[in-house]
């Protein structure tokens, strides 16, 4: 099923299957900022992009495939060179969300991930809420297990303010100096200062330019790492632009992984356009990637009986 906020600004489709962001329209534009398909089988067959989805229980990498929690070690599906990616097989981007509330400027969905999934404990009651106020969409994800479990849910949009092309001219400003660098694609515990790299954007830069700096660490030539927030106070985390609009992205969230859409390569998608490597720029605020197996990061971890909720706000401005 299909649901679509709307007001003078902006109009959004979500899907219930992964309570996934379809079309995100800028109405004075007319321009369609987000990759994805035209409809909804389409997300089921050709979802490896995560175009759009709300991805967890566990969003981006666990290395090794496993965890150690209050002394337990579960194993997960290895779905990603040895490690899990996404949550595996329990990835819950291609779970039918069931209608808790609809209105005109919001959407409440809600499914429950069993015990067990995938390898990980607990049964998780999962509630995504999509809020549309004037220029802004935010998007909160919302659980409660009866396990102490992982609880690290991101939006996986890819963004294109062009609407087409790829994204190598507009400009990125990200708002903290830190950054995972990533070790045979899985965030290290490794933090570097990103001044001077390819992955310095404390001012606005053009994203291609810096990309031609060629830092060893650059995934398939782009982007593909956790940019570090230490906190989850609220806090703007970064800014993308090209001359007609600016996506201003919130999140109290402790990081950040931005992805430039590097391994996509010829996928068919919505408007008869190709998608192709730098076609959109993800913004996955989240917890840092593995940190269950880290000590130096905040860890995901819901505890069992307890709600909590957290948040990405995106704000959509003119030039």
């Amino acid at each position: 099923m299909i649901y679509t906020l709307e007001n003078d600004v902006l109009k959004i489709d979500i899907s219930s299957i992964g309570c996934t962001i379809v079309k995100y329209i800028d109405k004075k534009t007319n321009t369609d900022i987000v990759l994805g398909f035209e409809t909804e089988k389409e997300y089921l067959e050709k979802g490896a992009c995560h175009f759009g989805a709300c991805v967890g229980r566990c969003a981006n990498r666990i290395k090794d495939a496993r965890f150690t929690l209050n002394g337990e070690e579960y194993h997960l599906t290895d779905n990603d060179g040895g490690n899990t990616l996404h949550s595996g097989s329990a990835d819950l981007s291609f779970k039918d969300y069931e209608l808790v509330e609809y209105t005109k400027d919001k959407l409440s969905l809600k499914t429950v991930d069993e015990d067990g999934h995938g390898g990980f404990p607990g049964n998780l009651e999962v509630i995504i809420t999509y809020e549309l106020k004037d220029n802004e969409l935010t998007v909160s994800f919302e659980g409660e297990s009866d396990k102490d479990t992982i609880f690290n849910f991101t939006n996986h949009s890819y963004f294109n303010l062009n609407g087409k092309g790829d994204i190598l001219n507009d400009e990125l400003r990200v708002y903290t100096d830190k950054l995972n660098l990533a070790n045979a694609n899985v965030a290290s515990e490794e933090v570097i200062n990103v001044r001077g790299t390819s992955f310095d954007f404390l001012d606005y830069k053009k994203i291609g330019d810096n990309l031609k700096l060629n830092h060893p660490n650059l995934s398939n030539g782009g982007i593909d790492h956790n940019y570090y927030f230490e906190n989850m106070d609220d806090k703007k985390t970064a800014s993308y632009r090209n001359d007609k609009l600016e996506l201003e992205v919130y999140s109290d969230m402790p990081g950040m992984q931005v992805y430039t859409a590097n391994y996509v390569d010829n996928v068919e998608g919505k408007y008869n356009q190709l998608y192709q490597k730098f076609g959109g720029i993800c913004f996955e605020s989240q917890f840092c990637p593995n940190s269950i197996n880290y000590d130096k990061f905040i860890k995901p971890v819901l505890n069992k009986n307890t709600r909590v909720k957290h948040y990405i706000r995106f704000v959509l401005n003119q030039r």
